[in-house]
């Protein structure tokens, strides 16, 4: 149906610097890009929680900006 088939990030930004990683419950990576456009799927992954990492810079008025969040993702099928 093409809802919620990938997850990604939606920036009301431009970013000078964009990573987004994804964590197995064991902390294994299994999921990175530096590409906004390009989400995850899931593909392979069982259905589960798996915790994300998401740093990015942008230039605000002020001068640079860095920002570093966390959380998680819920795979459902």
């Amino acid at each position: 149906d093409d809802i919620n088939d990938a997850f990604g990030v939606g920036m009301d930004c431009t970013p000078t610097a964009f990573e987004l990683e994804l964590f197995d419950r064991w902390g294994h990576s299994i999921f990175r890009t530096n590409d906004l456009a390009f989400g995850w799927t899931g593909d392979g992954a069982p259905i589960g929680v798996f915790a994300y990492t998401l740093d990015y810079a942008w230039l605000a008025e002020d001068g640079p900006r860095n920002a570093h969040r966390t959380g998680s993702v819920v795979l459902i099928r």
